[in-house]
């Protein structure tokens, strides 16, 4: 992998350890685990915070949705009533 060849070198160099995330979405210089253990937990709260905000709005859609069928069944059921 390309970033992984870059911090190899960045730390032959340098002599300083780069850390990354293992997604590779974030670079820190001298982390530590409890640092890094912080930040993972921020992500993971922040996507399970996503997560229950999409299940919401899907919820709200589904709800709309039933709401939908049940006025189209009474009306269908005030046709079937007038024949």
């Amino acid at each position: 992998m390309e970033t992984e060849w870059y911090y190899q070198r960045h730390e032959r160099e340098t002599g300083v350890k780069k850390n990354y995330c293992t997604d590779g979405t974030a670079e820190v210089e001298d982390d530590t685990k409890e640092e890094a253990a912080l930040r993972a937990s921020w992500r993971t709260r922040r996507r399970i915070l996503v997560e229950r905000h999409r299940a919401l709005i899907r919820l709200e859609d589904l709800q709309e949705r039933i709401q939908m069928v049940e006025a189209t069944k009474a009306k269908m059921g005030e046709h079937v009533g007038e024949k």
